[in-house]
This record gives structure tokens, C-alpha cells and sequence, in this order.
């Protein structure tokens, strides 16, 4: 099974975070950013949130709000499912 396929098997919630601030002077990082997008396309419950402003050291008053609302969507969805 490749890595493709192994991530279409997660059955489970996946939040695929990145920054949009490059982290290594003169170096195209954005790549980064664009694994984590291919990350959440592929996991059947995929999120991918881009966080602007933020590198590898976010800041935890800019991603608690993520994380909140990531989780409040998670038992959302996990109610609904029960009913």
C-alpha cells in the first residue's frame, strides 16, 4: 500500500496545519504548505488551515481559535452521527 493510499484510509478527523511565513531566509518553503493541503485532500475527514502570518512558531493565541474550532466541528460531526 503507498503513502497515498494509506491516507485515504484514516478514518478519523486530520487538521493539516501550515504558516504562510517563510521560516529559512531565501528558501522557497512553501512547500510545506502544500503538503499539508495534499494531506487533508487525501484523509477522508481532511482540514488543511493556512495560518497567516505564523511559521513553524506559532503563536498560541493564533492557533487556540484553530484548534477550538476544529475540535467544536469534531463533536459536531460526532453528534450527528450518533443521532
Amino acid at each position: 500500500m503507498c503513502r497515498k493510499e494509506r491516507l485515504e484510509t484514516i478514518a478519523v478527523p486530520v487538521l493539516a496545519l501550515s504558516g504562510d511565513v517563510e521560516m529559512l531566509p531565501g528558501v522557497n518553503t512553501s512547500f510545506f504548505a502544500k503538503a499539508a493541503e495534499a494531506i487533508a485532500n487525501r484523509v477522508q475527514y481532511g482540514t488543511f488551515r493556512l495560518i497567516s502570518g505564523q511559521n513553524h512558531e506559532v503563536k498560541a493565541e493564533v492557533i487556540a481559535p484553530v484548534l477550538s474550532r476544529f475540535y467544536g466541528d469534531y463533536r459536531r460531526h460526532e453528534r450527528a452521527g450518533r443521532q
